[in-house]
């Protein structure tokens, strides 16, 4: 009985860990949604992205954005392509507000072809429902 406990228990622990390390700082949401955009993946970009109920309640706003987030991705990844591909891709600095739910992480991305300028991008952040999201 006592090994039937244990081992219930340890499955348990196990669980929690695993769910409690998939919770996502702003900073790795930041650094998530930059590397999302250097390998064209714009439907992960969409998925870090906030609308507001207002935004998505109007007409066509939703397509909008889905196509400017694609188009964002290709032309990123593109870009990567040109530079031998993506490096490093990491938080340079950070401003975050928790009180208030928001935030900004500069993400410095550096790329495999020598001479290849490195290139920052600014994501500012917003917190809502307890996940951080990149605010647009």
């Amino acid at each position: 009985m006592k090994r039937i406990l244990n081992l219930v228990l340890s499955f348990g622990l196990t669980g929690m860990l695993v769910a409690c390390s998939s919770v996502k700082n702003p900073e790795n949401v930041a650094q998530e949604y930059v590397t999302a955009a250097y390998k064209g993946d714009s439907e992960k970009m969409l998925s870090y992205i906030y609308i507001p109920e207002n935004v998505k309640a109007q007409a066509g706003s939703e397509e909008m954005i889905q196509g400017k987030i694609k188009a964002g991705a290709a032309k990123a990844k593109e870009q990567a392509e040109r530079k031998g591909g993506v490096k490093e891709i990491s938080v340079v600095d950070k401003n975050i507000d928790e009180a208030n739910g928001k935030g900004r992480v500069t993400i410095g991305v550096s790329f495999k072809n020598e001479g290849s300028n490195s290139v920052t991008d600014r994501v500012k952040l917003i917190k809502n429902e307890d996940k951080w999201k990149v605010d647009l």
